[in-house]
């Protein structure tokens, strides 16, 4: 493998979640699809969960820590402040739909954080990347038993929509943590 550049996305990362941040605290919206960012968050959480070994020989394990720290930060914000930051409610779907599909992602950031639990000295950071994934896997669970006891489209479709509101209900924690402190 090339090498990765770490730093440079931690930047990124930097960059986009301060812009969120301005966004919540100002309450104006940018005019911006962020189901691109979205998208490019979880094939970064993808590609870097997948890649773990290759990418120790090259990066400290705490530098990986905190870009996929970061990530799931990034991801929290827009499910629990994203009526702020999206321009509609379709937003919100597109969120909602990218976190069902892509179930194996936080899979496999699951496996990822059970690792680092296993070292004595890490363990601290895996718990925290655990509890910045509760969200993702509440939403999960919820839609997931929703489609299970469905039957055709046309019930999917009629209980998504009745349902729609009830999804606020759901527990979803603001994880606190160094990085949410400036929300």
């Amino acid at each position: 493998m090339k090498d990765f550049p770490l730093g440079v996305h931690q930047m990124a990362l930097g960059i986009i979640h301060r812009l969120l941040i301005y966004q919540k605290r100002s309450k104006c919206r940018l005019n911006f699809d962020w189901s691109l960012v979205l998208q490019s968050l979880l094939l970064l959480l993808k590609f870097v969960c997948s890649n773990q070994n290759s990418l120790r020989n090259r990066h400290a394990n705490s530098d990986i820590q905190q870009l996929v720290k970061t990530a799931l930060v990034v991801v929290n914000i827009f499910i629990c402040c994203g009526d702020q930051i999206f321009m509609g409610t379709a937003d919100y779907d597109k969120l909602y739909y990218e976190l069902i599909r892509v179930t194996s992602v936080f899979d496999k950031v699951e496996q990822y954080a059970i690792s680092q639990r296993e070292k004595p000295s890490e363990s601290c950071r895996g718990f925290e990347l655990d509890n910045l994934v509760f969200n993702v896997r509440q939403i999960q669970s919820y839609f997931n038993k929703l489609l299970t006891n469905s039957q055709t489209p046309q019930q999917i479709l009629s209980l998504i929509q009745v349902k729609r509101f009830r999804l606020r209900s759901t527990t979803l924690v603001l994880q606190q943590s160094p990085i949410h402190n400036k929300i």
